[in-house]
């Protein structure tokens, strides 16, 4: 603060004796109005103590007693502490000023409006903080109000606060038959954010964690056996910070039944048929009361065979194809009929529908002309036989593949899935003399119903 100086008054022209705390007697000579000043330093607490005082016209002297004293009171202090980084949402973290006890400091928050607080009788004071965005707290002053001691003080403390990952991206659910392969796609990933799957129930990761690449990410899980829920937690790479996303993935698993004509590649090709998931292959969800004949069994994926069997031990090692009956031996007229009994079975209470192909013409497809030879829809009751027209062309000499699928579900096509029924796959061969087919030895394969 401004010195103060200390003020000697009394007989004009007289020589005042005087020492400072004590120390060393020292004079001062008042001028002709009897006054006389004494310009301290001011930079401790101090006491002017008078002597004596003497008039050096007539000598005439005397002790004398007074005293000043300029107490230099310390100027308040302030600091502010609480510089950290955490994630978005979680726990507050306070400021914290420490200081001169019942000091009031004087601050801002991101340079705006002037705030005070008080420090406590032990110096201390704490600022809640809402810690909802990046903020910084700019000390400005400090004030002792017993004192009226005050000074500019300086010093700041900032929270950062790092974003969570978006937690509202989608997370899609699956079925999945049982003992087969799940895949769990999270859509619009974020770059620099790694997601890892996790067990719902205990939140325990699942598997190895996969880096977001600002498109879907999918996560494979084989083999699964049961019905599951997973949850996907969300990290920045950089900050650590994590967020449960809000979607889940359920895993439905399903008993399935699986189609096992021959399939070597993707490609539908002369004895080359889709019949493995991959490829897009039937399946069927198992359910009671909808089957072809009396026996279904459960498979994981299609069974490709060559003679379509790959499944036939899946059941005490029975041949589950036992919905359609070729019989050994057909006469089969190009342009003819030919009549398959069936056994269907429907106590689901809604309409069932059943339908069937065989590759006439021997290209690893049921998209040609006439290869469509059934589609039934009836509710409990279905026939005994199914008719079949045979094109004028077809293929002799060589196995051909035979699909019938039996849902609640129209229009299946013979591939990909269904909710409910069963497929049943059959080789056969014809058996035909150039030219000559009346009548024909018609050699059945056997066939497997997944």
């Amino acid at each position: 603060a401004t010195a103060v100086d200390y003020t000697f008054t009394g007989t004009p022209n007289a020589v005042v004796t005087y020492n400072i705390d004590g120390g060393t007697a020292t004079t001062i000579t008042l001028d002709g109005t009897g006054n006389a000043t004494l310009t301290a330093s001011n930079t401790a607490t101090s006491t002017v103590n008078l002597v004596s005082v003497e008039n050096s016209t007539t000598n005439c002297s005397q002790p004398v007693s007074g005293s000043a004293t300029v107490t230099i009171n310390d100027l308040p202090t302030a600091s502010v502490a609480g510089t950290t980084t955490i994630c978005s949402g979680a726990t507050a973290v306070d400021y914290t000023f420490t200081g001169t006890p019942n000091a009031v400091v004087t601050y801002n928050i991101d340079g705006g409006t002037a705030t005070t607080i008080t420090l406590d009788g032990t110096g201390n004071a704490t600022l809640t903080a809402s810690n909802t965005a990046t903020s910084t707290v700019n000390l400005v002053s400090v004030e002792l109000g017993s004192t009226s001691c005050s000074q500019p003080v300086s010093g700041s403390a900032t929270v950062t606060i790092n974003p969570l990952p978006t937690a509202s991206i989608a997370v899609s659910d699956t079925t999945v038959c049982n003992g087969g392969m799940a895949s769990i796609i999270i859509s619009n990933t974020q770059t620099g954010v790694d997601y890892q799957l996790r067990n719902d129930s205990d939140d325990s990761a699942f598997g190895m964690s996969m880096a977001g690449n600002g498109g879907d990410v999918t996560f494979s899980i084989s083999p699964v056996t049961t019905t599951n829920t997973f949850n996907v937690l969300a990290t920045y790479d950089a900050s650590t910070c994590e967020v449960e996303l809000t979607d889940k993935a359920v895993i439905t698993v399903f008993d399935c039944d699986l189609a096992d004509l021959p399939d070597g590649t993707a490609d539908t090709l002369k004895g080359d048929y889709q019949t493995l998931l991959a490829n897009g292959g039937p399946a069927h969800y198992i359910i009671t009361g909808l089957h072809l004949g009396d026996l279904v069994d459960n498979e994981s994926d299609g069974q490709p065979d060559g003679m379509a069997k790959g499944d036939d031990g899946n059941v005490m090692s029975l041949d589950d194809e036992d919905g359609v009956t070729f019989f050994g031996s057909l006469n089969i007229v190009p342009g003819g009929i030919i009549r398959l009994p069936i056994d269907v079975t429907n106590t689901t209470g809604s309409d069932a529908h059943l339908e069937g192909w065989i590759d006439w013409n021997g290209d690893g497809k049921f998209s040609g002309a006439d290869e469509m030879i059934v589609d039934i829809t009836a509710g409990a009751t279905f026939p005994e036989y199914v008719t079949v027209n045979v094109p004028d062309v077809i293929a002799d000499n060589e196995d051909i593949g035979v699909r019938f699928r039996l849902s609640n579900t129209d229009n299946m096509t013979p591939y990909g899935i269904v909710t409910s029924g069963e497929v049943e796959d059959y080789m056969i061969r014809i058996d035909c003399a150039t030219g000559v087919c009346i009548p024909i030895s018609s050699t059945i394969r056997r066939g497997t119903r997944d």
